[in-house]
């Protein structure tokens, strides 16, 4: 309501444009923060922040190319700038799949930011993925150590941990993250909710943090669609199967319009197919993720520990899916090591 009364106030305030459009991206809805973050960057196109969260949204909406050209015009205005860096980090790693690369603009994006726990978080993210899981521990533990409440980083900690398998320290960090920001970390405390057969409390939670996802019908959304597939498993096992349906309906039409890649959707489409029992489709959406270029983020937790995969776990098919990243992974890492 705000951005848009300054907006009708003064349809030429770039700064109220670049708010809303953070706002409709955190309501998800998509096109509309594309348009208003655009919008800014009309009216004040030398802005290396209006420039750099318009490239951000345009990561989420899978324009990759422009995102990436806007990402590098931002470094031309102002080369001392972390935030273009990690964007062209991320577009390395999870869409080009070239991690040596995605190393190297972390690394500067840290190097211009050197107390910034994103960037520090984001170089561990990336050698999660190589399977460095000692050098993800000295990072993780450095940012947490000094920010001990920094969703982010305790988000992206339990996952590395639980990617290594080291479950205990996994469990604390996912507690920390919910604390601190219930919505991005329900997505990891639930993995234990699940894991205990605790469904009640898994409910509970969904219903305090995302209650547009048991209204009747439930609204998914490009930002809440996650959330939404997780909760399908939930009410499954708790025997309410029509709602889990409805939920993972709802979820197969936020993403038809979501980029795979980026953040993108990822494997969503495979957990929908295993969720309703239809194994083959979920391989096959399984396996054009990978071609794709699919690595995560946290590839391993989908390998090994995912709930919502694990009626396809067993399956041959699976198996090699994952061994072909591991392969790409280990040949990711030599590649690293001759170049150092």
């Amino acid at each position: 309501g705000m951005f848009r009364r300054a907006i009708e106030l003064n349809p030429n305030y770039a700064t109220a444009h670049h708010w809303l459009s953070i706002n409709l991206t955190s309501q998800g809805r998509p096109m509309e923060a594309t348009e208003h973050a655009r919008r800014a960057v009309e009216l004040d196109p030398l802005s290396a922040v209006l420039n750099t969260n318009l490239a951000g949204i345009l990561v989420n909406d899978g324009r990759f190319d422009e995102a990436d050209t806007i990402f590098r015009k931002v470094i031309g205005i102002d080369p001392s700038m972390p935030w273009p860096y990690a964007g062209i980090a991320i577009l390395e790693a999870y869409v080009r799949n070239d991690f040596a690369s995605a190393l190297e603009y972390q690394q500067k994006a840290l190097e211009l930011d050197p107390g910034g726990q994103v960037q520090a978080i984001q170089l561990a993210m990336f050698y999660t993925e190589l399977e460095e899981d000692a050098k993800v521990e000295r990072l993780v533990s450095s940012v947490v150590d000094e920010w001990p409440d920094h969703p982010f980083g305790n988000g992206v900690a339990a996952f590395s941990y639980l990617s290594a398998g080291d479950i205990a320290k996994a469990e604390r960090h996912a507690r920390e993250t919910y604390e601190a920001d219930p919505r991005s970390g329900l997505f990891v405390v639930r993995y234990f909710d699940i894991q205990k057969g605790d469904l009640a409390t898994a409910i509970v939670r969904h219903e305090q943090t995302f209650p547009e996802l048991l209204a009747s019908p439930p609204r998914v959304d490009s930002a809440n669609y996650v959330d939404a597939i997780n909760l399908a498993l939930v009410l499954q096992r708790s025997g309410k199967d029509a709602r889990a349906d409805a939920l993972l309906s709802a979820s197969e039409k936020a993403i038809a319009d979501l980029p795979r890649l980026g953040f993108g959707y990822g494997l969503a489409d495979a957990q929908i197919h295993a969720l309703r029992g239809e194994t083959n489709e979920a391989l096959a959406a399984l396996r054009v993720a990978v071609a794709a270029g699919w690595r995560g983020p946290f590839w391993r937790y989908y390998r090994d520990l995912d709930p919502t995969l694990e009626s396809i776990r067993d399956e041959p098919g699976f198996k090699a899916v994952f061994a072909d990243i591991e392969h790409d992974m280990a040949r990711q890492r030599e590649q690293l090591a001759s170049d150092r």
